[in-house]
């Protein structure tokens, strides 16, 4: 029909300006500060106008590409600076804005109100109030890969609970709602920290565990009592393994090859080709 081709045009044209505009606008490659602000409403109505067309035309919405898959395709196409921040309304994390005014949490005298009206998001990796402190910052630098997971938790905590407003232009964000280097690099950094997590968890998973005469028994191949002539090149083998990751120790089933790594121990009174033990005390600490 002739409205589904003026669509279709609209879409590309839209498109083709909003790629411009987002190459441009980051690198200052129009020129000029003025023509700048002028360009972006204009970009930002351009940018929406095609993301409506495309949800008529398929089906869903043409947001992906400017944020991370955690819901952040519902977020408003609006930037704030700092002075637009509301106290008691907005809090922004990691330079993503929502509104919270309707939780009590963050009404006056609310229990985090202090994290409303600016980007705290080093507060939240850290667990900082600031109620000691009286320190807000949203300096990612010197975080572990652990806190910066942390910190992509609380965002999609947020993302579930309240409805995400806008972007807050400055350290994650440029002008033309692109992500800025450093967040990308906080996102690569936190991947990372989750890869190494999951790989561990595949190499070394949790033993399973149950109470027998008031004493913890920690077993693994889903069963106790097993036959331990009768084993497979699968089985696994319950091991104190000491996580230099993040500096914990605990259980883990353990294949055959892997008993002599040296992140492992063998249990207090346990045969080491035992396929379940009773734990007599917490495992020593090892340096």
């Amino acid at each position: 029909s002739t409205m589904r081709t003026s669509a279709w045009c609209l879409l590309l044209f839209g498109a083709l300006l909003c790629g411009l505009v987002a190459v441009l606008l980051p690198t200052g490659g129009l020129g000029s500060a003025g023509l700048t602000r002028r360009l972006l409403p204009a970009y930002l109505r351009v940018h929406r106008l095609v993301a409506e067309f495309s949800r008529q035309l398929f089906g869903r919405s043409n947001k992906e590409g400017f944020a991370e898959k955690n819901a952040q395709n519902s977020c408003l196409y609006f930037l704030f600076d700092d002075t637009q921040l509301q106290r008691n309304r907005h809090l922004s994390i990691l330079g993503t804005v929502f509104d919270v005014s309707e939780s009590a949490f963050y009404k006056p005298g609310g229990e985090y109100e202090q994290f409303t009206g600016r980007d705290a998001s080093r507060n939240f990796a850290t667990s900082d109030t600031g109620a000691e402190s009286g320190s807000f910052s949203d300096n990612l630098d010197g975080l572990s890969g652990a806190q910066l997971a942390d910190l992509f938790e609380w965002q999609r905590f947020y993302f579930s609970k309240y409805k995400c407003v806008g972007y807050s232009r400055g350290r994650f964000y440029h002008p033309s709602l692109l992500e800025t280097d450093y967040l990308r690099g906080m996102k690569a950094a936190a991947d990372a920290h989750l890869a190494r997590k999951f790989q561990l968890a595949e190499n070394f998973p949790p033993c399973d565990a149950t109470t027998i005469d008031g004493k913890t028994v920690v077993y693994c191949n889903g069963a106790l009592n097993l036959d331990p002539n009768n084993v497979m090149p699968n089985t696994r083998y319950p091991r104190i393994f000491y996580n230099k990751f993040d500096a914990t120790s605990g259980c883990a089933c353990v294949l055959r090859d892997m008993r002599s790594d040296g992140r492992v121990a063998v249990y207090e009174a346990c045969s080491p080709d035992a396929l379940q033990c009773t734990v007599l005390r917490p495992p020593p600490p090892r340096d």
